[in-house]
């Protein structure tokens, strides 16, 4: 029997016949449209597959500043949808919204991030859930870190194992830009969550190292690399598509940090010798007046397809018809420990990539002897990477797949982690 004012969602098996349960507790589920949802439900999907029950805590769609339509809740999986105090409908939450001058002083002052308001409602559905329900661990996965405020609660009241998906850094993640005073109270959330934890999941080698180095007295086996990656299924709609020229994808968002306008110049000199490059931006960013005057200054607004946001499926089909595909990493402190998640389903394309990021990090490790990779400061070398990818096109040169990265086997891996947890008495 279900606690009093929980709605659930699901979806097909019969979840009595499960082995093992899930309680995962994200802010994020599908429908939602961005990366964080992605990861989640994907890792949901394939743990269904192998045998998990699989119980998810989230906030309500109507919630989520982006819905993909073709984004579905997995076949047996439950969901439990709550409400965030101070959200409104497509708006994301009181904290998060820049219109006026005094709550983006509040949205600095909220910890451990805006989406604090979801903690009371997320902590009271999933304090039921244990409730009546037997679970073989608890995930939490960021971003928000209140998703792990809620299972470090939770820890308080059960000795039921408990995965923390950090994925990228608590404190000092190159995204953020946040005062010394908030840092350092973060950083005592991030010693409460990680020391309490039975095992915490880093998406790159160089952030588990990180947090192995941060807490050199906590067991190093608690730390696990778990990278995002690229789900074959969503793949199925894409197809090629022939455009005139040499084009040059990119997806996403475009967060303050991103060298795009480094990228934008050396493509401005590069078009007098490459004169069918043409360029494909797909993201809500293409609709801001901005972005386009940015174009405007380098005499390439005409050279551009863009398209507005699109749902997941439908963008992976749309740079499946490119003849190369652009990542761009952030220039600040921080850009070491991260990849963007596009980065993996990048590699699935098998299409020549372009870089422009820090030469020292996670994401020129890996794809060092897979990219053509420059520093955001120089144009120089941003510009002999366009003219390496253009005569790999033209060469027809082919990339190795690196299939560690499908979310089935990130699955499986996660599965023999939950399966053997290791809880401290």
């Amino acid at each position: 029997m279900l606690p009093d004012g929980m709605r659930q969602v699901v979806l097909g098996f019969d979840l009595e016949d499960r082995l093992k349960r899930l309680l995962l507790i994200s802010y994020a589920f599908a429908p939602a449209g961005n990366v964080g949802s992605f990861r989640v439900t994907r890792l949901a999907k394939y743990l269904v597959r192998l045998g998990w029950q699989i119980d998810v805590v989230c906030a309500a769609p109507s919630l989520y500043e982006l819905i993909d339509k073709n984004e579905c809740i997995p076949e047996g999986v439950s969901v439990y949808e709550t409400q965030v105090f101070g959200a409104r409908v497509g708006s994301g939450t009181f904290f998060s919204d820049t219109r006026s001058m005094w709550r983006r002083m509040l949205g600095t002052l909220a910890i451990p991030d805006n989406k604090i308001g979801w903690f009371p409602f997320a902590f009271r559905i999933a304090k039921k859930l244990m409730k009546v329900n037997s679970y073989d661990a608890v995930l939490s996965s960021s971003f928000p870190y209140t998703a792990h405020i809620v299972g470090r609660f939770l820890r308080l009241r059960s000795d039921v194992p408990w995965v923390v998906d950090l994925r990228d850094p608590w404190v000092g993640y190159a995204g953020f830009k946040e005062p010394a005073w908030k840092r350092w109270i973060q950083g005592q959330f991030e010693k409460s969550v990680v020391g309490a934890a039975d095992c915490v999941l880093a998406n790159t080698h160089w952030m588990c190292s990180l947090l192995q180095e941060r807490y050199p007295n906590l067991e190093q086996w608690k730390f696990m690399v778990l990278t995002n990656g690229y789900d074959i299924e969503d793949f199925d709609a894409a197809s090629e598509c022939s455009r005139n020229g040499f084009t040059v994808g990119f997806a996403g968002r475009l967060y303050p940090g991103l060298a795009i306008e480094s990228f934008l110049a050396a493509v401005a000199v590069a078009r007098r010798k490459i004169a069918e490059l043409r360029l494909l931006f797909i993201g809500d960013f293409t609709d801001q007046p901005d972005f386009r005057t940015l174009l405007r200054k380098y005499d390439l607004l005409d050279w551009s397809f863009l398209e507005s946001h699109l749902g997941h499926k439908e963008t992976l089909a749309k740079l499946a018809g490119v003849d190369a595909l652009l990542i761009l990493n952030y220039q600040t402190d921080g850009a070491e420990w991260c990849i963007p998640y596009k980065t993996y389903e990048s590699i699935y394309l098998n299409k020549p990539l372009i870089v422009v990021s820090p030469l020292r990090g996670a994401l020129p490790d890996l794809l060092r002897d897979y990219a053509f990779i420059a520093e955001p400061s120089d144009s120089d070398g941003i510009q002999a990477a366009i003219r390496s990818t253009c005569r790999a096109v033209q060469e027809r040169q082919e990339f190795p797949m690196m299939n560690q990265f499908d979310f089935r086997k990130l699955a499986g891996d996660l599965h023999a982690r939950l399966v053997n947890l290791r809880h401290p008495r």
